[in-house]
């Protein structure tokens, strides 16, 4: 019990607090491309990412101090989005960028130590395992935007020029960097490669881990005891 919530009803609530996130997360990415043709298309998209922030919150504050660390990280990055959008000049792009970058990685690294240390695999455990995945393309998108500001022929792209790297651009190299896809993008700079590097890195054993963690839980002495009383009922 916490706090006078029962121990089922908090679990409920930090349930519907991930799939939340993992929905969030998800709906940002598949609008993020078609955002840019509508008219509104800037606000919408920094309405639809702040959401992500603010359930990225919920999703992790299941202690009060890690709630206390969330909620410090997430205020500049909501607040740098959403002064980038109306006044793009009054901060540096690398600010905002390095304030997401930030939360973004304690979120992920939060989520990924839950993932090892749950008891059992739920639909909890699989819905943080989806977000933290689409959370790593999201955080090294990042990292490309911010590499692109520091040196903007760090990319080439097969149709153009060499330019910075904008944001649906990021996105669509950072999700086939992490899925060894690399597209129509080409890393130039060292700095754009060790991204690209690592991200693939950690994309392969994200996967590998992962298994290895379902394999591990399922052939445990608890799993073959649950087994075995099954069958012995069947």
């Amino acid at each position: 019990m916490v706090r006078g919530i029962p121990t089922w009803a908090h679990e409920g609530i930090r349930r519907l607090s991930v799939a939340h996130f993992l929905a969030a997360i998800a709906v940002w990415i598949v609008a993020l491309p078609f955002l840019d043709q509508l008219a509104n298309g800037e606000i919408l998209e920094s309405a639809l990412f702040t959401l992500v922030l603010l359930q990225a919150v919920r999703a992790v504050g299941g202690h009060r101090r890690t709630l206390i660390i969330a909620s410090i990280l997430v205020t500049p990055a909501m607040f740098s989005t959403w002064l980038h959008r109306f006044y793009p000049d009054l901060l540096p792009g690398e600010f905002r960028l390095t304030t997401a970058i930030v939360f973004t990685a304690f979120v992920a690294m939060h989520m990924l130590r839950f993932i090892l240390r749950a008891p059992k695999v739920n639909e909890e455990v699989l819905c943080a395992a989806i977000a933290t995945f689409l959370l790593l393309g999201v955080l090294w998108a990042f990292g490309y935007m911010l590499a692109g500001i520091l040196s903007p022929k760090a990319f080439a792209f097969t149709v153009g020029e060499s330019r910075r790297m904008s944001g649906v651009e990021a996105v669509f190299f950072s999700f086939g960097t992490l899925t060894s896809n690399y597209g129509d993008v080409i890393p130039l700079s060292n700095a754009a490669r060790m991204l690209a590097m690592t991200e693939s890195t950690v994309g392969m054993f994200y996967v590998v881990v992962l298994i290895a963690r379902l394999v591990s839980m399922y052939s445990s002495p608890e799993a073959s005891e649950i087994s075995a009383t099954t069958d012995s009922q069947a």
